[in-house]
């Protein structure tokens, strides 16, 4: 496969660089087991060690999703905001802003956008650079703000040229791509960007439309991101409606396990971030992960966005402005992002010691555990977690095969995870908890139904419920006896 990468030079002539051929990767491999634990880490080889297997993500530099509360949020032009900001901060360190998946293409380029703002460079995949080669004007996209120290690469991944939601463009125009090529692209680009990195590097995976919206195969953003753990930036909604749309939104990330790091809003006079820090703070937004005096993800409001462009022009003038009023906000989100990624790899990094010192393993010689026995495990999608992982003080988050599956309860495969996450969530907030002693609840009697259908078909008549394996064998061991003796007339009045 020939990957052809198309950048726009400052004067935005389109120029095609020489190809570039993807290294054929070797058979997978696997790591040496640990007797005290049933994992199996799968590891691409690659020519050189210090490329990362598909599964793993680079840890040198945070990354961001970028999620919008709907469409037309200003998700594009904040991102080019706070890639401005984060290229000024990091003192010429690479920075990455990467759309996986753009419509209306070319004529409309988020990626462009961002270059022009930043002064930066775009690249475009092979999808995308079809329609390039196809298409016969390329709208220029002067740089707005010059600046000596800047790094910033722009990238488009795949494209579709009607302006519309990118399943329906797959069904009006074709070059379908699946999930799984989706997500191994993001991977692979996040990889390069990770080896590239620098002190103040920061990459942002910007999506398209709002946060439950389809990707090409119709998969819905969150539940395909899902599977990378990615902390992400929330876009807001400030105007009417605004409040409702950004909580909802907020509930699809925390229903799958994804951190929020911040909230930016454009200030359209609502007074939205107000209503919204009370309903974080109330709901216990923020709670939920690792590290010390964690509290809801603050909400920062910027001015309000010039008016979008028309065609192929850029209101320069308007864009200018825009940034030079909010770019002490901006600096404020930048230095955030920086300070949490690195809040979170020193969670990372302390958590097996800290485990060590403070907990009673269960099943485990203590006096056999050595600290490199011991997995942080940062997340989990389908039946792999992501570890945390250190070789030469550089980290990443690494794949590693959950075998035992919780005690053998709970391999549920990628494709159930998100259900039985849902299943879960609204069970818990419908019941909390309710003693079973002389009480029944619909989820308790289905469960019950479909025990008796399915294992004790043609023999059992009752479900008696344990609240874990060991004492469930210890249960059906005296009832067994009990019965038998019964039967044989060997049990007594008493």
């Amino acid at each position: 496969t020939m990957l052809h990468v198309a950048k726009f030079s400052r004067s935005s002539a389109l120029r095609l660089v020489s190809p570039i051929v993807p290294r054929m990767s070797g058979h997978n491999s696997f790591d040496r087991p640990n007797p005290r634990s049933f994992e199996i880490m799968y590891r691409k080889l690659h020519d050189t060690s210090s490329e990362l297997s598909a599964g793993e993500l680079n840890m040198n530099a945070p990354v961001y999703v970028v999620w919008g509360a709907g469409t037309d949020v200003g998700k594009t032009l904040i991102s080019a905001g706070i890639c401005y900001a984060s290229s000024q901060i990091s003192n010429g360190a690479p920075v990455l802003y990467y759309k996986p998946v753009q419509t209306g293409f070319p004529e409309d380029s988020d990626a462009d956008v961002v270059a022009s703002v930043c002064g930066g460079r775009t690249e475009f995949g092979n999808h995308s650079c079809e329609l390039l080669v196809s298409c016969d004007a390329i709208a220029s996209f002067p740089t707005i703000l010059s600046s000596a120290k800047c790094d910033v690469v722009a990238r488009t991944e795949y494209a579709w040229s009607r302006p519309i939601s990118p399943h329906l463009a797959v069904k009006q125009e074709g070059r379908p791509v699946s999930d799984k090529q989706l997500l191994q692209s993001i991977q692979e680009q996040l990889s390069i960007f990770g080896r590239r990195a620098g002190p103040g590097s920061v990459g942002f995976v910007e999506t398209a439309g709002g946060v439950a919206s389809p990707a090409p195969s119709g998969t819905s953003q969150c539940e395909l991101l899902r599977t990378l753990r990615l902390p992400g930036i929330m876009v807001g909604d400030g105007r009417v409606g605004g409040i409702s749309a950004t909580m909802s939104a907020m509930d699809s990330l925390l229903l799958r396990g994804l951190d929020v790091t911040c909230i930016v809003m454009l200030d359209n006079g609502m007074h939205n971030e107000d209503a919204l820090c009370a309903i974080l703070a109330k709901a216990g937004y923020g709670r939920y992960g690792t590290g010390e005096g964690q509290g809801p993800p603050p909400v920062i409001v910027v001015p309000p966005l010039p008016k979008r462009r028309y065609g192929n022009t850029v209101p320069h003038q308007g864009l200018r402005s825009w940034i030079v009023q909010s770019e002490a906000k901006l600096r404020k989100v930048a230095l955030l992002l920086q300070d949490a990624h690195r809040n979170r790899v020193a969670a990372l990094r302390s958590a097996a010691a800290q485990g060590a010192a403070q907990l009673w393993f269960p099943f485990t010689q203590h006096g056999l555990l050595a600290a490199s026995d011991i997995r942080v495990v940062d997340s989990r999608a389908g039946d792999f977690w992501k570890v945390w992982r250190e070789e030469g003080g550089e980290g990443r988050l690494a794949d590693v095969w959950d075998a035992s599956a919780s005690w053998w309860t709970q391999g549920v495969g990628d494709e159930l995870h998100g259900q039985v996450a849902r299943a879960i969530a609204y069970t818990a907030s419908r019941y909390g908890h309710v003693l079973m002693p002389t009480n029944v609840h619909a989820p308790g009697l289905e469960v019950t139904r479909l025990l008796l259908q399915g294992v004790g078909a043609g023999w059992a008549e009752r479900v008696f419920f344990s609240d874990n394996g060991s004492s469930a064998i210890e249960i059906g061991l005296k009832m067994a006896m009990r019965t038998f003796l019964t039967n044989k007339g060997l049990m007594g009045p008493d």
